[in-house]
């Protein structure tokens, strides 16, 4: 017997459109981030029986489809096949998540008690929410950081504005540091789990993007500089030769005396 198995074409039949309501309620808080693209539907789905492997295995079709959507119409071996990336160490636990949904496969009487296995079932299901979370805003960030990047290395196409590009090395390294190389990982479990769904979720890559696309406004800014350097160079250069500093020092000269002239006359 098993519970919670929705049928495999409920997954078609959600919205993938984000709410207006919920896109002003994020946006309060991360007006950065908050541009529309799709929502993101996690399945939890939990067996009334011991062996998740078992269940895999009897039912690897179905829940292949469930992941898919089945919307290509995948033999049933490429559908078992996406079975086969399980991201959690748990053994009630298989987890199989990518950038665009995720699927939890749980076994039941993990615990004596119903009411502390329902709860152990909950808590780990929603704490696989919680990493296809951070997987999402880590590729939310590094997409909003490339794409204002790539709208500053059309700003210093013709100025160089090194605060600018000062400034987008110290968010890259932050962002690097802080949401992707350094999370704050509490459990022996935490960071194979995180970095499996990140790879899953293309978040190396995205970095990497986002790393060369600041070399190029970094590679371009460096380019403006040296030609506005060598723009003054060859303006200082032929204002020397038509003797105008000559004539400006003459210019300030004089007004210095006349400076000192009438402090005199007034002491």
């Amino acid at each position: 017997m098993r519970i919670r198995q929705p049928d495999s074409s409920v997954k078609l039949s959600l919205d993938t459109a984000i709410p207006s309501h919920y896109l002003n309620q994020v946006s309060i808080l991360f007006p950065y981030i908050a541009e529309a693209e799709l929502m993101y539907p996690f399945f939890g789905i939990q067996y009334d029986e011991t062996d998740v492997q078992q269940v895999l295995a009897r039912e690897g079709v179905f829940l292949g489809r469930l992941f898919s959507g089945g919307l290509d119409h995948e033999a049933d071996a490429t559908l078992k096949s996406y079975l086969a990336d399980n991201a959690s160490i748990r053994g009630y636990e298989a987890l199989f998540v990518r950038s665009s949904d995720g699927l939890g496969v749980y076994s039941s009487h993990v615990e004596e008690d119903p009411v502390q296995d329902q709860r152990l079932y909950e808590n780990t299901v929603f704490r696989a929410v919680q990493v296809c979370e951070i997987c999402l805003l880590e590729h939310r960030l590094l997409r909003s950081f490339k794409l204002r990047v790539d709208l500053d290395a059309k700003k210093v196409r013709v100025l160089p504005r090194p605060l600018l590009v000062e400034r987008r090395r110290s968010e890259l390294l932050a962002l690097e540091m802080a949401m992707v190389k350094a999370l704050p990982f509490r459990t022996p479990e935490a960071r194979p789990l995180i970095r499996k769904a990140q790879q899953n979720f293309n978040i190396p890559q995205s970095l990497q993007d986002a790393k060369d696309t600041y070399d190029f406004l970094e590679t371009r800014y460096q380019n403006t500089k040296t030609a506005a350097l060598a723009i003054i160079a060859f303006v200082t250069y032929a204002l020397d030769k038509m003797k105008v500093w000559d004539w400006l020092g003459a210019i300030i000269r004089t007004q210095i005396n006349l400076l000192i002239h009438a402090q005199k006359h007034l002491g």
